[in-house]
């Protein structure tokens, strides 16, 4: 985030000389470093929800056909998935205020993850693998750890004085 503002006042502590504006800019940014990780990681989903899309396709069951990408089981359906968690971690790497959104984001990648690694069932409902589950809990964890860090706070003041000696 970026704020600018400007303020004329008029300072009146000098007597000898003659004040006639003072300007003051203040100038406000925040950042956090859970905007990088969570820009890198949703834009790594993001590709690969793209990819499994085009070569799943959204015709039919979206679990057929299956495919490797990076050695783990893919298909249409987990490419939407990822495209979804991706966009969102996108969407929080705008600002420093979006690192609870990573978070709360990361927070689910690994709870979904935990629950593809412990469920045979729900892997195969999903026709991947546990690789997946991994996947997700190492980005989802990655995403937590950096949301957690506090965004820095600068700010800083320029005042620019025009003035006007008494002579």
């Amino acid at each position: 985030m970026h704020s600018q503002h400007t303020t004329a006042v008029t300072d009146n502590t000098v007597e000898a000389v003659e004040t006639r504006d003072v300007h003051v800019t203040e100038t406000e940014s925040r950042f956090s470093p859970a905007q990088l990780v969570h820009a890198a990681i949703g834009v790594f989903l993001v590709v690969l929800g793209i990819i499994s899309l085009v070569r799943g396709g959204l015709e039919g069951d979206l679990t057929d056909p299956t495919f490797k990408l990076i050695g783990i089981t893919h298909n249409a359906a987990i490419g939407l998935g990822e495209l979804a968690l991706g966009a969102l971690l996108l969407l929080s790497a705008a600002s420093a205020y979006g690192r609870f959104l990573g978070l709360v984001v990361g927070l689910a990648m690994v709870a979904l993850g935990a629950v593809i690694v412990a469920d045979d069932g729900l892997a195969q409902d999903l026709a991947t693998d546990k690789a997946l589950g991994w996947l997700a809990i190492g980005l989802g964890g990655a995403a937590v750890l950096f949301g957690l860090i506090p965004a820095r706070h600068v700010r800083r003041r320029t005042v620019d004085r025009a003035t006007v000696v008494d002579q």
